[in-house]
């Protein structure tokens, strides 16, 4: 597993949804 999948991960557990980890992930 890629850093960058722990880090979707994480972020995904962290906002409870994709959608608004994967605004953050790619804002970042």
């Amino acid at each position: 597993m890629e850093l960058r999948q722990l880090r979707y991960f994480a972020a995904i557990a962290r906002h409870g949804t994709f959608s608004k980890a994967a605004e953050q992930v790619f804002v970042a």
